[in-house]
């Protein structure tokens, strides 16, 4: 098979030592164990401990395996759905988890804001029960900066909190203290194969969702509650995806802690930044040093300069993502995570030079 240099933002670059503990997860037998058995509850406590000592989660807080980000919308629009919230987001991912939302009794507010304008504020955000952040938004390729997130956790201090951290989880630092809800999928700083997403939980969410479960026996399957009340457990509410579980703990017991990942991801993105400097006629999008995404570049021209720029790297085997949304015919996105080699953008960069 021929070599091909992935930088799609998901499913993205798998770590290189994958497929060899995806055989010893076989070996081991834990792929095809029963997910009741010891040998799983030996293995998810384990995870947690990994996702503390080299993610930097706090020790009270929890983790549930679910299927993907897209479940995640559903499971926080079911959830909320009595509850007053706002949405606030600048691209199609964080648009998409509020329109999950319009099914259900109690509508939410939705802050939209173009991706090189200044954030918004949430006025009064004390008065919402509910706000739901987006940390990277992978379509247009813009962060939102921790001391945003830091003024509404102090403006918001009784509000439940979530935050979509799909391309940003394993890669950047997070403050997990500053939210009560965090997901993401783990396709793409994770560097493992898609099917699988993990929500992370405080102590204050899973308080108050012990409470609802003792409270009320007539909530639905996968509700919130029972999602936390079985990984409280170290169980999952459905048979979950044991090869992904298995894989994950490998990945975290190899990889380096978090500071020296995001370290490592930074520079990147200030190399990719400098490099992209004498192109005009081409943009990053959200290129403000405070909302540009460190793992997914975004860039913007013409739409027939992004269609032969993106067939002239597929027929040498260089992928990068679509566009994605209103910009799917104008941009095209690179990954920047942590699985994929710094000689891979050696060589996106020598073919860069020659195509554009």
């Amino acid at each position: 098979m021929e070599n091909i240099l992935n930088f799609t933002p998901g499913p993205s670059t798998i770590y290189e030592k994958v497929p060899q503990y995806f055989s010893e997860g076989i070996q081991d037998n834990f792929i095809t164990s029963y997910h009741r058995s010891k040998r799983f509850l030996e293995i998810y406590p384990q995870i947690e401990y990994l996702f503390s000592q080299k993610l930097s989660l706090p020790k009270d807080y929890k983790i549930a395996f679910v299927s993907s980000a897209t479940e995640c919308w559903e499971i926080l629009s079911t959830f909320f759905s009595q509850y007053t919230g706002v949405y606030l987001s600048n691209g199609e991912f964080g648009a998409k988890a509020y329109q999950a939302t319009l099914a259900n009794k109690t509508p939410k507010k939705w802050i939209s804001y173009h991706h090189n304008e200044e954030i918004p504020l949430i006025e009064n955000a004390g008065e919402f029960e509910f706000i739901h952040l987006v940390h990277n938004e992978t379509s247009n390729g813009t962060i939102l900066p921790e001391n945003y997130i830091q003024n509404i956790r102090k403006s918001a201090p009784d509000s439940f909190i979530a935050i979509d951290a799909t391309s940003s989880m394993a890669g950047i630092n997070l403050d997990f203290s500053l939210a009560d809800i965090w997901y993401a999928s783990v396709q793409k700083c994770f560097g493992l194969p898609a099917g699988m997403a993990i929500m992370v939980f405080s102590p204050k969410i899973i308080e108050y969702a012990q409470n609802i479960k003792s409270q009320d026996t007539h909530i639905p399957y996968n509700h919130l509650s029972n999602i936390i009340v079985k990984a409280l457990q170290y169980q999952t509410l459905h048979t979950p995806n044991l090869s992904n579980i298995y894989l994950l703990m490998r990945v975290l017991e190899e990889i380096e802690s978090i500071d020296k990942i995001e370290k490592k991801l930074c520079q990147r993105a200030l190399e990719f930044r400098s490099f992209m400097l004498p192109y005009t006629d081409y943009a990053i999008l959200g290129n403000f040093t405070q909302t540009a995404s460190t793992t997914v570049w975004a860039v913007e021209a013409s739409e027939s300069k992004i269609k032969i720029l993106s067939q002239n790297a597929f027929e040498e085997n260089i992928w990068l993502g679509k566009g994605y949304g209103k910009w799917a015919n104008q941009t095209f996105r690179i990954a920047n995570f942590p699985a994929i080699k710094d000689e891979n953008y050696t060589i996106l960069y020598n073919f860069l030079k020659l195509k554009f």
